[in-house]
């Protein structure tokens, strides 16, 4: 995976909050959790994942807090993950172990 910045968070919400007129922050900070519909505490948590935890966001909130920051879909994250499409790869009848491609546990 490549980080596109030298910031250790797996989603860039503190970024999109940061650009934000005090205001707005604060505002924001407040809808937030009640858009998402999680706990001030959960969104909290949200802000603070990193590259490195396994903990992630569900996909529908993230979708929410893109169009929330009128970002492009994917652009909320600040990975991208190493995945080679299904249409670079040789036809092979026998699958492999597609759980080590994907750096996944079987």
């Amino acid at each position: 995976m490549h980080t596109r910045k030298m910031n250790n968070k797996k989603y860039r919400i503190n970024e999109m909050l940061d650009r934000l007129p005090i205001k707005k922050n604060k505002q924001a900070l407040k809808i937030l959790p009640n858009e998402l519909g999680v706990s001030t505490a959960t969104f909290n948590n949200y802000r603070a994942i990193t590259v490195e935890d396994v903990q992630d966001i569900p996909h529908m909130a993230v979708v929410k807090l893109e169009q929330f920051f009128s970002l492009e879909p994917g652009q909320l994250q600040n990975i991208t993950p190493d995945v080679r499409p299904i249409a670079d790869r040789p036809d092979d009848d026998n699958q492999g172990d597609i759980a080590a491609e994907f750096n996944l546990s079987k």
